[in-house]
């Protein structure tokens, strides 16, 4: 059984800025801090899903909102979304821990490094592919080096408690 619950909004269409790549980093981190505990209890022997996830489900110019999204056996489907639930609720209440959160900022640091590393063998193509995505989406675009100038110190600030006050606001 598949089980998707959306909360859709108005999409609201930002002004592309410096503030604007950086600002939704603590919902960016919570969410995959989310998920992250997710996918370990889904190792768990007794799980009561196969597949659970929690984003932002947009569709540009249409709506926007907080997005569950659950696989499981058609008997389990309540039980499955309480303890997805109870996860979530637990995450706003409690937040998470110094340990999640280094565990991310590592993996976010290793990939924009990956990237500046990666963007010396791009072909034309790809450079050509990147200038027509960042024109059609309204985005200014960047070398891999810049983006991490810009995103590196935000990650490296990130904190448990701005992560769970956007966690708040998301489902708000």
């Amino acid at each position: 059984t598949n089980l998707t619950l959306e909360r859709r909004r108005p999409w609201e269409e930002e002004e592309y800025s410096r503030a604007t790549l950086t600002e939704d980093l603590p919902l960016r981190a919570a969410l995959s801090l989310l998920n992250r505990r997710l996918v370990v209890h889904k190792l768990e022997e007794d799980c009561p899903f196969l597949f659970a996830r929690v984003r932002l489900g947009k569709i540009d110019g249409v709506f926007e909102g907080p997005q569950l999204t659950l696989e499981c056996d058609p008997e389990r489907w309540q039980e499955a979304l309480e303890f997805v639930t109870v996860e979530n609720r637990r995450a706003m209440e409690y937040g998470f821990e110094e340990a999640e959160l280094d565990v991310f900022r590592l993996s976010v640091l290793r990939s924009l490094e990956e990237s500046v590393e990666r963007e010396a063998t791009l072909s034309s193509q790809a450079w050509a592919s990147r200038l027509l995505e960042a024109a059609s989406g309204g985005s200014v675009p960047m070398d891999a080096a810049t983006v991490r100038s810009l995103i590196a110190p935000a990650i490296e600030a990130l904190d448990g408690e701005s992560c769970r006050e956007a966690l708040i606001e998301f489902w708000d």
